[in-house]
């Protein structure tokens, strides 16, 4: 988490630490939290929809109300960096653009 914290970018420190947080409490696959789109985490009720994972199943992931939390702060802050972007991905580069499970394995 510390190692997140400390990238460059304006977003991706906070993109990376909520992801990596996300991952750790919730048994999620990298893909399946970089495919997440804003339709598919409930912020107020702290449920997050995977759609089409493995084996094309889909399933509904419920969130500690800390980790809900984390993922409201998170996009809160998205949304005020990134006032003019309306990308439909939960988590989102500096540039507006969804994270792809690539970026999330690429040596820092």
């Amino acid at each position: 988490m510390n190692a997140a914290e400390q990238l460059t970018g304006c977003l991706r420190p906070l993109t990376y630490a909520t992801i990596l947080e996300l991952l750790s409490v919730t048994g999620m696959r990298t893909g399946e939290v970089v495919k997440l789109m804003h339709s598919d985490v409930d912020l107020q009720h702290g449920l997050t929809t995977i759609c089409n994972s493995k084996f094309g199943k889909s399933r509904m992931v419920p969130c500690h109300h800390s980790t809900q939390q984390v993922l409201c702060r998170y996009a809160s802050q998205r949304d005020q960096l990134l006032n003019e972007v309306h990308c439909e991905a939960f988590f989102l580069s500096d540039r507006g653009r969804s994270i792809t499970q690539g970026t999330l394995h690429v040596p820092l």
